[in-house]
């Protein structure tokens, strides 16, 4: 495939039955594609090693091959669709549910696409997102990790596999996290204590392009989980922003399900203004986009924790001094909401605060501001105001001899 680059793809004209006897790692061992000459010019040698017991059950490795020439009328025609996974965790993770994006034509045959991907595991059910111009973007949910990704063209022919190799869980590296979340209007902060250490969390959220488009940036913001949760070039970790995606989706009263309706939105650095499905306010606006928006949150940090090994995770969060009692309470009942949401994609155990109630879990932006120059940076808050300038209010906390005096929003 890709006639028109220097450099072509050939996909393993593999029958994806092979699947079932070997793994993604196996085939990768065996599998090898190398330049030969045939009959007709130039072409390809794709040979695969087996392991036979041979003479006296001494173990010999027997190589299976064809030669295929290199024709142009063997070419894939078309664009190369986008591909992604998330999250790319193995099996044995703490994590249970997959997601697989696959960019197709709304009419398979008359597609603009070189290929598409069969059902990639035995119990996936999909969902399609709209895209532009004819495009839609079939998203596959299954309770395994695809090893294998079955190819087949316009007309449901096979054509190929493409192994997906899959990485390393770091085993016993920190059993429990607590994260605590800055909920701002504009910009969630996230950090995390573990093992005995506090710093700001750098999230890595685990998605696998599988195959390298020019739109891929766009693709994976405005239609599932975004490669990098902010878009800075330098390598910094700043806020997040608080964004959420629904594009491609249509409207429902009810809260829309992560990845297949909603995702977390990272804007670009150029990006001055919004469309109308991307969500902003979420703090203030509908319950169910802040419902989506909470739930979106846990749900990669979760992944991200699932890479770590971590068997457990405490939920911290601010709130806007300026919330009335029914409003911390819609906030509360929120992340309640959110993270048994949570509980269905994974083995961790989510708690909110250290005893499940809204004390330990929930603080004021004024206090919590407060409480980071007390704790982390050791100032004394003796004769002492502190101001948390947001997005939608500021916070105000006043302290005499640490002890709080008064608190507001403006």
């Amino acid at each position: 495939i890709q006639p028109d680059r220097e450099t072509r793809t050939i996909i393993p004209p593999i029958n994806p039955e092979i699947s079932d006897f070997f793994s993604s790692e196996d085939i990768r061992s065996r599998l090898r594609m190398s330049p030969t000459m045939t009959g007709e010019g130039s072409g390809i040698r794709v040979s695969f090693e087996l392991e036979i017991s041979g003479i006296d059950n001494r173990p010999t490795r027997l190589a299976i091959y064809k030669d295929y020439p290199i024709r142009s009328e063997d070419e894939l025609q078309g664009q190369l669709p986008y591909i992604s996974l998330w999250p790319n965790l193995p099996n044995e993770s703490r994590w249970s549910t997959y997601y697989l994006a696959v960019q197709e034509s709304k009419e398979r045959a008359n597609s603009s696409y070189a290929f598409s991907v069969e059902m990639p595991t035995q119990d996936s059910r999909d969902c399609v997102l709209d895209g532009d111009l004819g495009t839609i973007y079939r998203v596959w949910q299954s309770s395994e990790h695809p090893d294998t990704l079955s190819l087949v063209d316009k007309r449901g022919d096979h054509l190929g596999i493409i192994p997906i190799i899959t990485p390393q869980v770091s085993a016993g590296r920190s059993g429990k996290w607590t994260i605590g979340v800055d909920f701002g209007t504009s910009f969630t902060n996230l950090h995390v204590a573990k093992a005995g250490a506090r710093e700001r969390l750098e999230l890595s959220v685990l998605t696998l392009n599988i195959t390298k488009t020019a739109e891929d940036f766009d693709t994976n913001k405005d239609f599932f989980v975004p490669l990098v949760m902010t878009a800075p070039p330098d390598g910094t970790n700043p806020p997040m922003a608080t964004l959420l995606t629904v594009r491609g989706a249509s409207e429902g009263e009810s809260t829309p399900d992560f990845i297949t309706k909603s995702r977390v939105y990272v804007p670009s650095l150029d990006e001055r203004s919004f469309n109308d499905f991307v969500i902003s306010d979420i703090k203030w606006t509908k319950p169910k986009y802040l419902d989506a928006f909470l739930t979106a949150l846990i749900n990669m940090v979760s992944a991200h924790a699932a890479k770590n090994d971590v068997s457990e995770i405490t939920w911290k969060a601010s709130y806007p001094t300026a919330f009335a009692e029914s409003e911390v309470s819609r906030y509360k009942n929120a992340w309640e909401r959110a993270l048994k949401a949570a509980a269905r994609l994974s083995s961790i155990r989510q708690k909110l605060g250290a005893d499940g109630s809204a004390s330990s879990a929930f603080q004021t932006e004024s206090i919590a501001f407060a409480q980071y120059f007390a704790d982390e940076l050791g100032e004394q808050l003796v004769y002492t105001t502190c101001l948390d300038v947001g997005g939608g209010t500021s916070d105000i906390s006043i302290w005499k001899d640490m002890t709080l005096v008064h608190q507001l929003s403006i």
